[in-house]
């Protein structure tokens, strides 16, 4: 079952170089390490793979969306422009 984590990992991989905005990057990592731990213990359940992904996926998601914002909100130029005048 590992080898359909490295797939999914693959095309989500693809995917993100194809857009280039970090949209499945996230998901892409939380589906490698996924494969990783299915490899490792090769008699666990799809259903609890499948909770490790969610979990993992969301973990990474809710983690860099702090950063990211902070990241967003550093880059705002606050510089008038003949627009405000």
């Amino acid at each position: 079952m590992a080898w359909i984590w490295f797939l999914v990992a693959l095309t989500l991989l693809i995917v993100e170089l194809v857009t280039v905005q970090l949209v499945c990057i996230w998901v892409c990592l939380a589906a490698f390490v996924t494969a990783l731990i299915a490899a490792i213990f090769p008699s666990m359940g799809i259903v609890w793979q499948i909770v490790i992904f969610v979990a993992l996926s969301a973990l990474l998601l809710v983690a860099t969306r702090r950063v990211a914002k902070k990241m967003i909100e550093n880059k705002k130029i606050n510089q008038a422009t003949n627009v405000d005048l």
